[in-house]
């Protein structure tokens, strides 16, 4: 018997097959024109790519490759990117106005809305560890933990529970131990795309605050 969200995914997936094909056409519609094409903003770039990814995700979940949750990791993921780049662009925009200033309070809110990203950003792959991929023997995803049976240690599959996976999802972002847990098969290559993610959205976030937010900064007397 099909779930609530079984039949919602089943509603929803077609009108998101004919967004994403719609964003994607808009992406690659200058493709003739490699002057337009190139002056498109970033935004664009990242809806096709993850308009592409969505579909294939949409795929697996239709064939039970794939639970869910890895669905809603995905939007979710698409929206902190998109919440990013925005940021980034705001500083941008503030230091090309050579008359804008940034107060300390406007500096504050960088740091607090970046903050929230980078919370969005492990929201979004805790999604993705919190169940298992089944995609047969060799494309398995999972999590094991060492036990210590009869003196000796021993590594046993487990299921993650949410506030698990939250953890590692953190551990992961912020290049931390990761306890207990050990990714295994596809999971491994989740963790690794999470910590080359983590590692950009930082490094590119500290050269816009530091080369362009700091310079516009007014200090309160």
């Amino acid at each position: 018997m099909a779930t609530i969200t079984d039949v919602l995914l089943i509603i929803y997936i077609p009108l998101l097959i004919i967004l994403n094909i719609l964003t994607i056409w808009k992406v690659v519609k200058y493709w003739k024109s490699r002057d337009r094409y190139k002056k498109q903003k970033f935004t664009k770039y990242v809806s096709g790519c993850f308009s592409l990814l969505l579909i294939l995700v949409l795929i697996c979940w239709f064939f039970d490759l794939l639970p869910p949750s890895y669905f809603i990791g995905i939007l979710s993921l698409y929206v902190t990117t998109i919440s990013y780049i925005s940021l980034v662009r705001n500083i941008k925009r503030k230091y090309d106005n050579k008359k804008s200033v940034i107060s300390e309070y406007q500096f504050l809110g960088y740091l607090i809305f970046f903050s929230w990203i980078l919370f969005l950003f492990i929201v979004s792959f805790s999604s993705f560890y919190v169940q298992q991929i089944p995609l047969g023997s060799f494309f398995d995803g999972y999590f094991v933990k060492e036990v210590k049976i009869n003196n000796q240690i021993s590594e046993r599959v487990i299921p993650l529970r949410y506030s698990d996976a939250f953890f590692y999802s953190g551990y992961t972002f912020f290049s931390m131990n990761y306890g207990d847990f050990k990714a295994k098969g596809l999971l491994n290559i989740v963790t690794i795309i999470e910590l080359f993610i983590a590692q950009i959205a930082v490094i590119v976030f500290i050269s816009i605050l530091a080369g362009y937010a700091l310079q516009r900064l007014k200090l309160n007397k």
